[in-house]
């Protein structure tokens, strides 16, 4: 089977993507209309008009540290920085869930970007770090879970740091949303549209708009492409450096055997596979 056609049996095609596509949903986002309600619904206060925000923005922390995407970055009127992310899957590593750690680190790369331009910690803004999750990340039944800074012997003692986080659940069942958040969130879910919200019908019209834009057609096909050669990319890494801990540790073997064995069993010259040892190094 060729590339080309290992991609037409691995992407979706336009027609079956839904909002929780994080191309489809930062598209919608660029509407500020459909992003301030957005917002205002999960925030729980008016929001005025924002300025157009920007989509998908890379926040780099430095040179050898890990850059970060965002989904949507926006500055609201009262210039706290917005941050929203869809999330479809839940990530684990040996049984830790990944989401805590990286708001941890999410908030803390937005902050360093602001103090970069030359702000001081006075000048930081407030920060709502959103995640729009399919399931339930900590499985108590919660639409919506909400984290701050808080005194460990005094939970009333909240230090101003206006930093929030907030975890959204579209497959809660406790009662402890507004209905207009419910609704939304049911839509997210794959829920239809309900009758007495008629601004999930601007959604679906604004979705069908998209989908029906030949060059936005053409971008989510090369971006979905792009994205599939990446992740085929990075399991080749994966196993190359699964290897090479293999041969290290448990068969005793020095670089030079190493690089030998590399180029013979994934036909790699020498140099990618100095390469693939000096990575194996600092990983």
């Amino acid at each position: 089977m060729s590339d080309t056609d290992k991609k037409k049996t691995t992407l979706k095609s336009v027609e079956d993507i839904t909002i929780q596509d994080n191309f489809l949903f930062g598209t919608l986002l660029h509407d500020p209309d459909i992003c301030r309600e957005i917002l205002q619904r999960i925030l729980g206060f008016p929001i005025g008009h924002n300025d157009y925000p920007a989509s998908e923005k890379t926040i780099e922390t430095g040179y050898y540290n890990k850059g970060i995407r965002l989904d949507i970055l926006t500055d609201l009127p009262d210039q706290s920085i917005c941050c929203v992310e869809m999330q479809v899957r839940k990530v684990r590593t040996n049984r830790n869930s990944v989401l805590p750690r990286r708001t941890r680190y999410y908030h803390s790369a937005i902050d360093t970007s602001v103090l970069e331009k030359g702000n001081d910690y006075p000048d930081l803004p407030a920060c709502f770090l959103i995640f729009i999750c399919v399931f339930d990340e900590f499985e108590l039944g919660l639409h919506r879970y909400t984290f701050r800074n808080t005194c460990a012997k005094k939970d009333t003692l909240l230090p101003d740091d206006s930093a929030e986080t907030i975890i959204l659940n579209t497959r809660g069942t406790a009662d402890d949303i507004s209905p207009e958040l419910r609704s939304l969130l049911d839509f997210v879910d794959g829920k239809p549209a309900s009758e007495d919200d008629p601004f999930l019908f601007k959604l679906e019209d604004k979705i069908r708009q998209i989908k029906n834009d030949q060059k936005w057609r053409h971008d989510y096909m090369i971006m979905s492409a792009d994205y599939m050669d990446a992740r085929r990319e990075g399991r080749e890494e994966g196993r190359v450096l699964q290897s090479i801990e293999i041969y290290r540790n448990e068969m005793n073997m020095d670089n030079d055997q190493i690089r030998q064995k590399l180029i013979e069993k994934f036909s790699m010259n020498e140099s990618a596979a100095s390469d693939f040892l000096k990575m194996s190094e600092t990983a």
